[in-house]
Order: structure tokens, then C-alpha cells, then sequence
């Protein structure tokens, strides 16, 4: 084979790749999960050893992939919340994948033109686009990465029989298993290789497996237990289990393999919004069952010519199990098939140039004509996804997408509404999440966050309406009852607060904002026990909960015990640096103890947080009136004045310092 039409092969394939996903470098963040692996996850903002053992020990969305946090981590120390950072990242791994596949399909066919073919497919099809333009699905990306530089150097290790090679697999394997669980068919998938490859199974290929199958049973038990906490969020196991294989069958011939051939109306997510699958289904099923059955038969009849059609079947089924067979989703996306397709696409590489080679060898037109053809398909799968590209703009040209494609499913208007209520769009969130709630009439989310709208808008009668009709949906909504208790908080109807935030706890007892918003009601009761105990327990829950431990604090401060509460300020400002409210109730509490030093520094670090907060001036002019220094608490006064004029207490006491000057 030639160097160089290797690297003019290698070069076209980064060249058009690179261009096809460039629309991505302008899209933003989007409120799919974006904002849980990136813009709110405290875990990447820091990279220190405490967040990097935390990353390690942490599951995220029912999935543990440390690599991919990691990777994030990385980009927000040097880039921050700058999309345009993670987008070029993930164009430059999918690029790097390109890469991969092109020599992973040039070792088994050892013909360039296969591989570039295979590798174009791979990387222009639309399927792709989510893996790229989705940042959150860098998991895919990574774990393709490394997956497939585990098979490049197993496929090494046996050609050149040198021990490093193995050596290297296995480490790329494991880290392959930290960014995705789906990684974990790879020991199967070797067998498969050895097969088309034709290698003798004996000792040596069995022993040879047994370090592969062990991280794989390893990691798959870690991700069993991280999917476990998190499957009823995306309530898989709503099918019997008989119904499961009828979806798996839809799945497997209708969205994933028909869509490979065919790449339309793709979407981030294809529900199943139903419990209860009509009849036409069953139609499809039959229909898929009849398609699996040819395909199979065809596939394996082939065996006695050639073996590329079952290696290539049997990739795409392998490597595609984990959604299928191992975990059921209710619903199907396309980023499943960001390396189960590749099998696919080698057998359509290779039956093409097999075709254009002896069946076309002495017709040059059809020759001609089948590669201007191919030219068009591989210049088509371009340009859809280059366009498909600017429908991950924002969360809103994803949403309008999953609209136009899934009209009947409520949980779209929901994700669109919330994507309105973001950008401070709140007419159009409520209209979405009332057309959820048409869709369903029974959606709690809905009426949850449709709710919360109405009274982040002061429409208190309407937010308790929505609050209450989910409680007469499920009574036991923790979520509802807290809600609620916060509208009868803010109107002052402490009783019926009391009583909602007590329900929510009776339902969800670690509920630790309904511990300390009932402590706060508490407080301004005067029931200071109470309040105490109510604080102590969503410390206990959330230890590093600063507005806990000021709100104890004060009620420490209240109760004369002042030392204890400047030990609760202190330990909010330990959580939160920037916590003005702790600054200024600590150097209220060291003016009850005569510590004035520290009150003034205290005071005066409030001041230099928040220059127009008024209290802080006040208190601190008063230390300074106490030990004598009129000038400046007059000064003091003045600008708490100049923030609040109409504070007569603070007039009367200014005018009293002037009167002694």
C-alpha cells in the first residue's frame, strides 16, 4: 500500500469532516444535560485532588464514565463555560475516531479505498451529528476512542506478536470502560475478529481473553449499581417483559438499522410514550421479525463464500447489545449507533468495491456512473448533517425539532417550555407546558413547574391551583407540598406552610429545603427550638449548606449564644466565600462579645462584597459610636442613609452624633 495515498486519504477524510461539523463551533449549550455535566456541575469547576477522587466516586445521571468529567474538568480550567471550547473538542475527537476507523478497516481489508469509503460513511453520517454536536455525548466520543485503539492494537499484537501491543489494548480498553459502559462488548467482539480473521481458537486465544472479560464484568457491575438509583427517573421497566422484546425488535429493524441506510427523521429521542403498545405495533414487530429472519438466513448462508457479511452483522448486533439486550430504555437515540454502525458500514464499503471491482470490471460507464453516484451520497450524508448541525443551536431549535417530529409527546413541550422559561420567554413556557398538560392531563411535572412560574411571576392563586391539582394526582408529591408551603410562606399563612412542608417531609424525609425553609417559618415564629432542630437536621443531611448554618446562627445569636453562632457564620463562609449576610451577622455577633476589631473587619468585607448594602454600614457605624470613633460613624451612617433614606432610626442616630461633635 502507498504512504502517500494513504495520508491524501487520511487528509480528505479530516478536511471534509472538519467542514461538515463546523456549524457546531456556534451553537451553545443546551439544557439536555449540558447544564448537569458542565455549567452547574460543581465537580469540573475546580481540578484539585478532592474533586478528581470525587469525579472517580461519582455517578452521574445513572452512568459512571470519570474521563468524561475529567475531560470536562480540564476544558473549564483552561476555557470556562465558553461552548465553542467543548464543540471544537468534540469535532477534533470524531475527526480522531475518522482516523481510527480508516486504519482499523485498512489492517482487516488491506485496500485504501474500502477504508476511506467506510471512513467517510462513518464520519459524514447524520447519525453522527448528535455524538458531535451534543456535548454531553462526549461519553460516546471517548469511549469510541479508545475502544477502537484497544482493537487497532489487539489487531497489532497479533500481527507482530509483541507483547507491548496487548499491553497497550488492555489499557485502552479500561479506559474506554471509564468514559461509557457500552465499551463492555469488547471482549466479544474480539472473539469475532479472531473468527474473520481466521485465527485458531486455542489456549492461547482463550487465556488471552480472560484479563478483557474481567474489567468488562468489572465495569458492568459498577454501572448496574449507578443505573440502579437512576432507572426509575427514566422509568425504564414500564414494559412487561415480553413487551420489552417486541420494542427491542422494533428498535433493532426501525430506528437503528433502518436508519443506517435510510437517515431520516433521526431524533435525539424516539419515545415510547405508552405503557401500552397499540395494535398497528404489533404489525411493525411481525415485520421486523420477518426482516431479521431473511437477513439472518441470507447472512448465514454467506458464510460457506465469504465471512465480512456475518463480521459485519455481527459487530452492529454486538456492539448495539447494551441498549438492547442490557439495559431497556424506553426510548431509542442516535447516539447508540456512534460505533454499533460501523459494522454496517464496512459491509457496505466492502460489497460496493466488490460489486465496482468484478461485476463492473469491463463496464466502464456503470463504473463511472456508480462512482459519481457514491460521490453523491457521500457529498448528501454531508450536507444533511452540516444542516442538521444548526438544530443544536440552542435548546430551543432542539426543542422546536422534537415538536415538529413528536407532537403527541408531552414530555417534549415540557423540556421546550423549560428551555423558554430559561432564556425569560415566560409566556411561551407557560402556553408549552399547558399544551403538556393537554397532551396529558395527569403530567406532575408539568403542573410542578407550570406552578413554580406562576409564582416566580407573582400569580400566587394560579401556582397554588397547580400545586394543589398534582396533589390530587399523587398526594404523596413531596415536591408539590413544598412548593405550596413556599406561596403560603410568602403570604404569610404560616400555618398552612407548616403543615405543607411537614407533608413533603413526611414523604421524603431527606428533603433537606424543606427542613430549612420550615426552620425559617420557625424562627419567625419565635420558636427557636424548633427552628434549631429543623436547621440541624438539613445540616445533617446537606452538611455544606451555608443558609443553614447562618440561619442557626442567628437563632444562636438570639438565644445569647454568641460564640456558637460566630462558629456557624464562620462555617458559612467556609462553603460560601462571598456569603455577605454571614460576613455581616458575624461582625454583628463579635459586637455582642465586645470583639470590635473583628466586627469592623467583618463589617467592612460585607461592605466590599456588596457596596450598597445598607445594614452593614449601620452596624458597623455603630461599633464605631461605641468605641468612640463619631467621625466615621457618622460617615457610616451617612452612606446607609445615601442607600435607604427613609430609615428614620438611622437619621436619629447620625443627628445625635452630630449634636455631640
Amino acid at each position: 500500500m502507498k504512504k502517500k495515498e494513504i495520508l491524501l486519504s487520511v487528509i480528505l477524510l479530516i478536511v471534509i469532516t472538519a467542514i461538515t461539523f463546523s456549524p457546531a463551533l456556534k451553537n451553545g449549550f443546551t439544557l439536555w444535560d449540558d447544564n448537569i455535566y458542565i455549567t452547574e456541575n460543581p465537580l469540573i469547576k475546580n481540578i484539585s485532588f478532592e474533586n478528581i477522587k470525587n469525579i472517580f466516586s461519582d455517578y452521574t445521571l445513572g452512568n459512571y464514565h470519570p474521563l468524561t468529567l475529567l475531560s470536562f474538568s480540564i476544558e473549564y480550567y483552561f476555557f470556562g463555560a465558553n461552548p465553542r471550547a467543548y464543540h471544537s473538542t468534540n469535532i477534533v475527537l470524531h475527526i480522531m475516531n475518522c482516523i481510527l476507523v480508516f486504519f482499523l478497516i485498512l489492517i482487516i481489508s488491506r485496500r485504501i479505498s474500502v477504508s476511506l469509503l467506510a471512513a467517510l460513511l462513518f464520519g459524514l453520517h447524520p447519525l453522527r451529528v448528535e455524538s458531535v454536536a451534543w456535548i454531553s455525548d462526549r461519553k460516546d466520543l471517548l469511549y469510541a476512542f479508545f475502544f477502537l485503539l484497544s482493537i487497532i492494537c489487539y489487531l497489532f499484537y497479533h500481527r507482530k506478536n509483541r507483547l507491548k501491543y496487548f499491553i497497550f489494548s488492555l489499557i485502552a480498553f479500561a479506559l474506554s470502560l471509564l468514559c461509557k459502559a457500552m465499551a463492555v462488548t469488547l471482549p466479544i467482539l474480539l472473539v469475532i475478529f479472531d473468527y474473520f480473521l481466521k485465527r485458531k481458537f486455542d489456549r492461547k486465544l482463550f487465556f488471552e481473553k480472560i484479563p478483557f472479560f474481567v474489567m468488562a464484568i468489572a465495569a458492568g457491575i459498577v454501572n448496574i449499581i449507578a443505573r440502579h438509583a437512576y432507572q426509575l427517573t427514566l422509568q425504564e421497566g414500564v414494559f412487561s417483559i415480553s413487551d420489552r422484546v417486541l420494542v427491542n425488535i422494533h428498535r433493532l429493524v426501525f430506528y437503528y438499522l433502518m436508519r443506517v441506510f435510510v437517515p431520516v427523521k433521526l431524533s435525539f429521542l424516539k419515545p415510547y410514550v405508552s405503557g401500552t403498545l397499540p395494535l398497528p405495533f404489533f404489525v411493525f414487530v411481525l415485520a421486523g421479525l420477518i426482516i431479521i429472519g431473511v437477513l439472518s438466513y441470507f447472512v448465514i448462508s454467506s458464510i460457506r463464500y465469504t465471512r465480512y457479511l456475518f463480521f459485519g452483522s455481527a459487530f452492529f448486533i454486538i456492539t448495539l447489545s447494551p441498549v438492547l439486550f442490557v439495559t431497556v430504555l424506553g426510548y431509542s437515540a442516535d447516539r447508540f449507533t456512534y460505533v454499533a454502525s460501523l459494522g454496517l458500514i464496512y459491509i457496505i464499503s466492502q460489497t460496493f468495491f466488490r460489486i465496482y471491482n468484478k461485476r463492473l470490471k469491463e463496464n466502464r460507464i456503470a463504473k463511472t456512473i456508480s462512482i459519481i453516484t457514491l460521490c453523491g451520497i457521500v457529498g448528501l450524508l454531508s450536507f444533511l448533517s452540516w444542516k442538521r448541525c444548526y438544530i443544536w443551536k440552542n435548546s430551543i431549535t432542539l426543542e422546536n425539532y422534537f415538536v415538529k417530529n413528536y407532537p403527541k409527546d408531552p414530555r417534549v413541550y415540557l423540556n421546550r417550555a423549560v428551555a423558554y422559561e430559561e432564556n425569560g420567554d415566560i409566556e411561551n413556557a407557560i402556553a408549552d407546558y399547558s399544551k403538556a398538560l393537554r397532551t396529558k392531563p395527569d403530567y406532575l411535572e408539568a403542573y410542578l413547574r407550570r406552578g413554580i412560574v406562576y409564582y416566580n411571576q407573582g400569580f400566587y392563586d394560579p401556582a397554588v391551583k397547580d400545586f394543589s391539582r398534582a396533589l390530587q394526582i399523587d398526594p404523596y408529591f413531596a415536591q408539590a407540598h413544598f412548593h405550596r408551603a413556599i406561596v403560603y410562606d410568602f403570604r404569610k399563612d404560616y400555618e398552612h406552610a407548616l403543615l405543607d412542608f411537614t407533608k413533603a417531609l413526611q414523604n421524603d424525609p431527606e428533603f433537606e429545603a424543606a427542613y430549612y425553609n420550615r426552620g425559617v417559618i420557625y424562627l419567625k415564629l419565635g420558636k427557636y427550638d424548633n427552628a434549631i432542630s429543623d436547621f440541624n437536621e438539613a445540616i445533617k443531611i446537606k452538611p455544606n449548606y451555608p443558609e443553614a448554618y447562618v440561619n442557626r446562627g442567628i437563632v444562636n445569636g438570639l438565644n445569647k449564644r454568641h460564640e456558637q453562632a460566630i462558629l456557624d457564620f464562620t462555617q458559612a463562609i467556609k462553603i460560601k466565600p462571598g456569603f455577605v449576610q454571614a460576613y455581616n451577622n458575624r461582625g454583628f455577633s463579635y459586637g455582642q462579645i465586645g470583639e470590635y476589631n473583628q466586627a469592623i473587619a467583618d463589617f467592612t468585607k460585607a461592605i466590599a462584597l456588596d457596596p450598597d448594602f445598607a445594614e452593614a454600614y449601620r452596624n458597623r457605624g455603630s461599633i464605631f459610636r461605641e468605641i468612640g470613633e463619631y467621625e466615621q460613624a457618622i460617615n457610616d451612617y451617612s452612606d446607609a442613609l445615601r442607600i435607604n433614606p427613609n430609615d428614620q432610626e438611622i437619621v436619629k442616630m447620625r443627628d445625635q452624633l452630630l449634636d455631640i461633635k
